[in-house]
């Protein structure tokens, strides 16, 4: 067995012994950048999981809750300001809900308890949570949200970090997927380069980043890419 940490449950580890690098920079969207941006990412998930509710939805919480948490956020971390509030919690939120999800399709629904993982769970709402993930609606819900998901088959590789994590490399990567896929010069548009850059994924064998074939295949633009492509005919040929 590897002897390798394990994510999911893992708590977040007392990284920094000095306390001045318990520190974090955000970009103009309110994104945390730099150094620490990972560890600050993981951490803000914790203390949601730890300090919101884990029986309501979002919209069912007390938003003093949220404004409460991000006060403790600001403090721990010296953030100076609330320009960061709204996407910090946004994604506070976002990882919330993906514990819901787990909670309710790996313990609730298999009748398995999860206070040995998370020992920070309070127990009290656990049985009526039980009840309401197998209920027929529930059930009706996920179904909806499961069909709807795999539709999608246009996902981002960005990592833990997101899309702020792409961009110290995305232009090395941009390069090497336009040596590969020299068509894809056609896209002088940083936009669409950056969108391209996030849908490659990394192959191991050629150790070289490559498409999905619902982007390019057989030589030829699939999906989004053919819809680029039409757009820049239309503004570079018939314009």
């Amino acid at each position: 067995m590897s002897n390798k940490r394990k994510r999911g449950a893992a708590k977040c580890l007392k990284k920094f012994n000095d306390p001045e690098e318990c520190t974090v920079k955000f970009n103009e969207n309110g994104l945390a950048i730099g150094k620490n941006a990972a560890t600050f990412k993981s951490w803000v998930g914790i203390e949601f999981r730890k300090r919101i509710p884990y029986h309501k939805v979002a919209k069912q919480v007390d938003k003093q809750l949220y404004d409460d948490l991000w006060e403790y956020i600001k403090e721990s971390w010296k953030i100076p300001n609330n320009d960061a509030k709204d996407t910090v919690v946004k994604l506070g939120k976002v990882s919330m809900r993906n514990f819901r999800h787990t909670l309710a399709t790996k313990y609730a629904q298999k009748d398995i308890s999860p206070f040995e993982t998370f020992k920070f769970l309070d127990k009290s709402y656990w049985d009526s949570f039980v009840v309401k993930v197998k209920s027929e609606r529930f059930k009706k819900i996920s179904r909806k949200a499961k069909k709807s998901a795999e539709k999608n088959t246009d996902h981002a590789h960005v990592g833990r970090m997101g899309f702020v994590g792409l961009e110290d490399v995305w232009e090395d990567r941009w390069k090497q997927l336009v040596e590969s896929y020299p068509h894809l010069e056609v896209f002088g548009d940083e936009r669409i380069q950056k969108y391209t850059v996030s849908r490659s994924y990394y192959n191991h064998l050629t150790k070289l980043y490559e498409l999905p074939q619902h982007l390019l295949s057989d030589g030829e633009f699939k999906g989004t890419l053919h819809k680029f492509v039409s757009i820049y005919i239309h503004l570079y040929i018939y314009i």
